[in-house]
């Protein structure tokens, strides 16, 4: 209890109330009678610690022997590769093909020469729906199985240094797969003389028994395993791209909370087989060094690559892109996901008006007084959600990178990526992330406003400009940005390059930007 002074106390059930001072002042019985009926709040609630969950699942971890097996063929040169696709599998013997995301052709020009594909085994702590079960905090977290998961491994056509080639690590984003955007970042960046090294976060790349075909110049088909990580989460029959990874149904308001914990324990797993050595041709010299791998998430990688990044002390450095602090905010002020929370009220019978943040202000507006009850009782719901959320909300694990770093891992170098009015991620949760890891000095934006001002072609939702998808002013913008990234994480320091010459023939005007505050607007104009 808490009364208008700020004091504290507390209430113990029984006929006569015994009350007794919290913190440093202790007053008598009549004392807290008399602040009991002034009192002005009171709430029952729980405290579990964010990472209690995921730090003694890296101890499962490091117990799991970090296996590594070559799938046939282990090594395919992409030279006389013309044409690709993805067979997708969405359940019940269902196969749809779909094009690979990018064109082939891109690939062998841009020193990608090579692609391999290897899995590995790694525990699995979610339950067949998708769920972590809770652990008592002095608890183990207890896998229920292990599942085998497949690695895309894009290789340079440079000479290999002795120890192998340094690594990207690759997050990708909800609805994607690890054949979008680490795709993107391979063309990038291997012709640096890096590997790009990704696998499909959990719920992610349809079901079990999807394939990657790709064809020859002569005509001939190659099909390698392409095991996807979704599953039919809403009994309908069909796998979709992402489904298993948002849990949002009247039973289970934790959203993408499992999803990401799981998803960085397997990466966690994926550094040890790194770590160990990984040699894809049988002639024992590692191809990845594992002594140098950086991560970089866009989007969801970035929210699952918070998780990592704070908890796993053998990563070096990390690039957290368009991540955000917490699925709730991203969800509702006016992003791509909003229909989500739509949806999830209407099955609880709460019907809210359809506008952006559904009259709660952002940081810094006024005042709004709320008459509405549908709206109370829709604040009272997002709160219970961010509540379920925390255990796995970037926002918890934030602190943990530099200000208060968890037992045996040491201060991580980080660098945030955003871009202004994002739509999908919303710049008010960018924000929140980099407020809670306090770095706003490791912070590089890019300003999507005064680009499309100089250039009009590349209008519209700035979310993946770090793929560089578009015209050829787009692709400028995602490879300043990706050099930008493995610039400041290979560096020893932490200072973030200047990436404007680079866009200057597209650019008169500098488009990134080292921000001297937060922004906590939306920065575009919700639909």
């Amino acid at each position: 209890l808490r009364d208008g002074s700020g004091r504290l106390g507390h209430l113990h059930q029984g006929e006569q109330p015994l009350l007794h001072a919290s913190a440093a002042r202790c007053g008598e019985a009549d004392e807290w009678h008399a602040l009991l009926e002034r009192r002005t709040g009171a709430s029952i609630f729980t405290t579990p610690s964010a990472t209690s969950s995921l730090e003694p699942a890296r101890d499962v971890v490091l117990r799991t022997p970090p296996r590594l097996t070559r799938i046939t063929p282990a090594i395919v040169s992409l030279a006389d590769i013309n044409a690709g696709l993805l067979r997708t599998d969405l359940g019940n013997g269902r196969l749809q093909d779909v094009l690979f995301p990018i064109s082939l052709s891109i690939l062998p020009a841009s020193g990608v020469r090579r692609v391999a594909v290897a899995s590995f085994r790694a525990p699995l702590f979610t339950d067949p729906k998708g769920l972590i079960p809770d652990t008592p905090t002095a608890e183990e977290p207890a896998p229920l199985s292990e599942e085998e998961i497949e690695a895309t491994i894009y290789l340079p056509s440079t000479p290999m240094p002795a120890g192998g080639y340094p690594v990207l690590l690759a997050g990708h984003g909800f609805g994607d797969t690890r054949f979008g955007f680490p795709s993107a970042l391979a063309i990038g960046q291997v012709s640096a003389g890096y590997a790009v090294v990704s696998i499909n976060s959990y719920g992610h790349g349809y079901g079990p028994n999807t394939k990657l075909v790709l064809t020859r110049a002569n005509g001939e088909r190659i099909e390698i395993p392409a095991r996807g990580r979704g599953f039919d989460l809403n009994s309908d029959g069909r796998i979709d791209s992402g489904e298993g990874c948002i849990q949002s149904s009247p039973a289970n308001l934790v959203l993408t909370r499992d999803c990401l914990r799981q998803t960085a324990a397997d990466l966690m797993q994926l550094l040890r087989v790194l770590r160990d050595g990984v040699d894809l041709d049988g002639d024992q010299r590692p191809e990845l060094n594992g002594a140098q791998v950086f991560y970089i998430g866009q989007s969801l990688g970035a929210f699952y690559g918070t998780l990592l990044h704070a908890i796993e002390p053998e990563l070096r450095a990390a690039t957290l892109n368009v991540g955000g602090g917490s699925a709730v905010p991203t969800f509702v002020y006016g992003g791509e996901r909003r229909a989500d929370i739509q949806d999830l009220l209407a099955s609880l019978g709460l019907s809210v008006p359809g506008v952006p943040g559904a009259g709660l202000p952002l940081r810094y507006e006024e005042v709004r007084i709320v008459d509405d009850p549908r709206l109370a009782a829709y604040q009272d719901f997002l709160a219970l959600m961010e509540w379920a959320e925390s255990p796995g909300a970037p926002l918890s694990f934030a602190p943990h990178l530099k200000s208060a770093t968890l037992p045996g891992v040491p201060v991580k170098r980080t660098l945030f990526q955003m871009a202004r009015g994002d739509e999908t991620v919303n710049n008010p949760s960018n924000s929140l992330l980099i407020r809670a890891a306090n770095m706003l000095e490791s912070t590089s934006v890019y300003r999507h406003d005064l680009a499309v001002a100089q250039v009009s072609s590349i209008a519209g939702n700035p979310h993946t400009y770090l793929a560089g998808i578009g015209p050829l002013a787009a692709s400028v913008i995602g490879f300043a940005a990706q050099g930008e990234a493995v610039a400041f994480m290979t560096s020893p320091g932490e200072l973030i390059p200047d990436v404007n010459p680079f866009v200057a023939l597209f650019f008169r005007n500098p488009i990134f930007e080292r921000p001297k505050a937060y922004y906590e607007d939306l920065g575009y104009t919700p639909r």
